[in-house]
Protein backbone atom coordinates (compact mmCIF):
# COMPACT_ATOMS: atom_id res chain seq x y z
CA UNK A 1 0.00 0.00 0.00
CA UNK A 2 1.46 3.46 -0.97
CA UNK A 3 -0.14 6.40 1.03
CA UNK A 4 0.58 10.43 0.17
CA UNK A 5 1.33 11.92 3.80
CA UNK A 6 1.66 15.70 3.89
CA UNK A 7 5.42 16.51 4.52
CA UNK A 8 4.45 18.33 7.83
CA UNK A 9 2.74 14.79 8.90
CA UNK A 10 5.84 12.72 7.92
CA UNK A 11 8.47 15.14 9.73
CA UNK A 12 5.88 14.60 13.28
CA UNK A 13 5.76 10.78 12.63
CA UNK A 14 9.31 10.94 12.34
CA UNK A 15 9.88 13.04 15.46
CA UNK A 16 7.47 10.71 17.41
CA UNK A 17 9.09 6.99 16.32
CA UNK A 18 12.62 8.42 17.33
CA UNK A 19 11.35 9.91 20.77
CA UNK A 20 9.81 6.46 21.38
CA UNK A 21 12.59 4.37 20.19
CA UNK A 22 10.46 2.58 16.64
CA UNK A 23 11.04 2.56 12.92
CA UNK A 24 8.08 5.44 11.71
CA UNK A 25 6.03 1.97 10.64
CA UNK A 26 5.61 1.23 14.16
CA UNK A 27 4.63 4.74 15.00
CA UNK A 28 2.19 4.53 12.38
CA UNK A 29 0.65 1.40 13.40
CA UNK A 30 0.59 2.49 17.14
CA UNK A 31 -0.98 5.51 16.05
CA UNK A 32 -3.79 3.97 13.72
CA UNK A 33 -4.49 1.29 16.79
CA UNK A 34 -4.97 3.94 19.28
CA UNK A 35 -6.87 5.52 16.98
CA UNK A 36 -9.25 2.54 16.49
CA UNK A 37 -9.63 1.49 20.08
CA UNK A 38 -10.79 5.38 20.33
CA UNK A 39 -13.57 4.76 18.04
CA UNK A 40 -14.90 1.37 19.54
CA UNK A 41 -14.54 2.88 23.10
CA UNK A 42 -16.76 5.74 21.77
CA UNK A 43 -18.75 3.55 19.68
CA UNK A 44 -19.63 1.28 22.76
CA UNK A 45 -21.00 4.05 24.64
Amino acid sequence: MRIRIPEDVKAWVKREAARNVRSQTAQIVVILRNAMMAEEATAQK
